[in-house]
């Protein structure tokens, strides 16, 4: 005979994400639509990377679509940086 136990888990889930520049809140991604992609991402990240696992040390900040374009473009582009503008198609 086989006897079972019940065991409960916790799971950590995104609840919101909050804008670390004008405090707009968004569930889970800041896209509306079914299909749309809206995605910021800063980060830095350093430390070391082992084949057997790595030990870092990340520093990131959570910034709405509105925010990255109308605030951080300019700031950034102010000091000198060029921004590359792409398209992907597959």
């Amino acid at each position: 005979m086989i006897i079972y136990e019940d065991k409960t888990y916790t799971t950590r889930v995104v609840e919101l994400i909050r804008c670390d520049c004008c405090g707009k809140e968004s569930k889970y991604r800041w896209a509306t639509g079914g299909f749309d992609i809206e995605e910021v991402c800063i980060k830095y990240e350093s430390g070391k990377h082992y084949p057997e696992g790595r030990f870092t040390k990340i520093i990131e900040a959570d910034i709405c679509p509105e925010c990255f374009k109308d605030i951080i473009i300019p700031t950034l582009e102010k000091v000198g940086v060029k921004f590359l503008t792409r398209e992907s198609d597959f």
